[in-house]
């Protein structure tokens, strides 16, 4: 009845947050979207997370799961709370978000508009699926494409458990591996941005649930296969580490039954693993043709070959150069490190431990037809760390196929790993209070990092990426009214980002003028050091986008970089050469003459 109680509670709290964001709307660009929504918000989201988790946690400790189901009251509470996490910038009138996000928005556009995809997009299964969800309902492209992520990260919680009851052998574990999903963040920005690298990641636990549900009917393998064709069209860096992935499901199923063998007749092994290799090759025949035939994959591949004969510079220079242009030293380096990758250190430590416990009870036992999934889904964490490893040294060819984002992919099956190992470190009878105790600190900790981590703030040195309704429609004004022949210039806006969201990203990549490589991006200071003017630094007019985040961003969170402050945006103002067209507060068009032409 207590629990009853507890998730109603929880629910009535989720309703009251929302209520209070709908009733407090930005009115602008913010900076912190953590400080400019009220607390209240976050401390009555974080409550409904900490009953959800408690309810969960309660079943698993005094065993009630054995005979009720009430921990999916938790279950649903967590998932209920991870949606109004997500959605509250939605809730508050936020229009999206910049950088790949609208980019992916005019993609979608595209589809609607010509119905047939952009002849560059290399991953038509996210921007195909959406444009058919908005013509099914009706709905505004915007209310699609920003609530989309948030419902698949909620659905990843629910993979994880279907993919927990295929890979953990009891349902504390299970309930374990929930908990962790539900309540700690992991993969940040990629549960906030239509990205479809993100979303591709959030759907790898289907695809290993359907793997290791082959034997459970045909149902199951006719879907593995389904997904498993999607991978190469959601997304190439997916697609790789999936085919790269049953290669290690190869390679573990091959050393636990060389293990195995020594202990037992070889015909009496069974182990879980099916047939690996047939999926592996699958997935490469069908991603190798789909790279190849795109232009904008080649400097990659020529980039890979180039690194392969004559090496690569290691990340970590350009890790200490960064550190340096922020002048950031000693202990504040390690408290920015634990706010940018706290939840990944924390969730991999937790994973190690489960994989140690699962060798020992291997040794152990003798018996592997259990352990054999968790201990392939631990060794696949094992491996992307060890990718990102060889991508932090500059190993040939990681930089190519995008080595940063590797990481996201190390914390991915961590929920399972470490849930493992949370009910084996409860399981200590004698200490049993304190180790709860201990593990509550620590989830809750971890939790904390997540939800502090999810959208850029300055609290990890990052300027929010919104994209106001006002920077939208001076954006459009300028696509509109700009004149061919001027070169656009910016900040850190630019206007080719806009176009896609605007004009759909074909439309926009057939305007020359609003190619990326036409947009110039201005001097630090605006040149001002060394020049009178932004006329005599440039020999053709420029058209020159200034949002509000420009203006505000070198000030605040990026002040120690040292690119602009208030005082050039005064002599901007002051400039001869320079002439304001547009403003609308948060979107500014200044015309920029040259005089190098002037004088010819």
């Amino acid at each position: 009845m207590t629990s009853k109680l507890a998730t109603i509670c929880g629910f009535f709290s989720l309703g009251v947050a929302l209520m209070l964001v709908w009733l407090n709307p930005a009115t602008g660009y913010e900076l912190d979207i953590y400080g400019s929504t009220p607390l209240a918000t976050w401390l009555l989201i974080g409550a409904a997370m900490a009953i959800g988790a408690g309810v969960i946690l309660h079943q698993l400790l005094t065993s009630g799961y054995k005979h009720s189901r009430l921990w999916m009251l938790g279950f649903a509470l967590l998932l209920v709370a991870r949606l109004a996490l997500l959605w509250v910038p939605y809730a508050r009138g936020y229009v999206t978000w910049g950088g790949d996000n609208i980019t992916h928005w005019g993609m979608i556009i595209d589809v609607l508009d010509t119905g047939h995809l952009y002849s560059e997009n290399s991953y038509p299964v996210t921007h195909s699926m959406l444009a058919q969800v908005i013509q099914l309902t009706g709905l505004p492209i915007g209310t699609v494409t920003n609530l989309s992520t948030g419902l698949f990260s909620a659905f990843y919680i629910v993979l994880i458990y279907l993919l927990s009851t295929r890979v953990t052998p009891k349902p504390k574990y299970q309930l374990a591996a929930v908990l962790l999903a539900g309540l700690i963040i992991v993969m940040g920005g990629y549960n906030v941005f239509l990205m479809p690298n993100g979303w591709s990641i959030l759907f790898m636990p289907l695809l290993f649930f359907l793997y290791f549900s082959k034997g459970k009917g045909l149902a199951f393998s006719f879907s593995f296969i389904l997904v498993l064709a999607l991978f190469p069209f959601f997304h190439p860096l997916s697609s790789l580490m999936t085919g790269l992935s049953f290669l290690v499901v190869l390679a573990i199923s091959v050393l636990l039954w060389y293990y195995l063998s020594k202990k037992a007749e070889p015909d009496g092994i069974h182990l879980n693993t099916g047939r690996p290799l047939t999926p592996a090759i699958l997935q490469f025949v069908m991603l190798i043709p789909w790279i190849l035939s795109f232009d904008r994959f080649k400097p990659n591949i020529r980039n890979m070959w180039a690194q392969i004969t004559s090496g690569a510079p290691s990340q970590f220079g350009n890790i200490e150069d960064t550190l340096t242009k922020i002048n950031m030293t000693g202990w504040d380096t390690v408290i920015l490190f634990f706010k940018l990758y706290g939840v990944t250190t924390l969730m991999v430590i937790l994973s190690v431990t489960g994989i140690v416990f699962a060798l020992l009870k291997l040794k152990k036992s003798g018996k592997a037809e259990s352990l054999a999934p968790l201990l392939i889904t631990g060794s696949l964490i094992i491996f992307f760390g060890l990718l990102y490893l060889l991508y932090l040294v500059g190993f040939p060819g990681m930089s190519s196929i995008g080595g940063g984002r590797l990481l996201s992919y190390v914390v991915l099956f961590t929920p399972l790993v470490g849930g493992y190992a949370l009910i084996r470190l409860l399981k200590n009878s004698k200490y049993k209070p304190l180790l709860a105790i201990i593990t509550i600190m620590i989830v809750g900790a971890t939790s904390f990092l997540g939800v502090q981590g999810l959208y850029p703030a300055p609290y990890q040195l990052q300027p929010n990426g919104q994209i106001t309704a006002h920077s939208m429609a001076g954006s459009e004004w300028f696509i509109e009214a700009k004149n061919p022949a001027h070169s656009p210039a910016c900040i850190m806006s630019p206007i080719n980002r806009y176009a896609d969201g605007i004009l759909g990203r074909s439309e926009a990549a057939s305007r020359i003028d609003l190619k990326s490589s036409r947009v110039i991006q201005l001097e630090d200071h605006f040149g001002y050091q060394e020049y009178y003017t932004l006329g005599e630094q440039y020999s053709e007019d420029l058209l020159l986008n200034i949002t509000k985040k420009d203006r505000i961003i070198y000030d605040t969170v990026w002040e120690e970089v040292d690119r602009f402050d208030e005082e050039d945006f005064i002599k901007l103002a002051l400039d001869y050469s320079v002439n304001k067209v547009y403003d609308n507060n948060e979107f500014a068009t200044y015309y920029i003459t040259s005089e190098t032409s002037v004088t010819v």
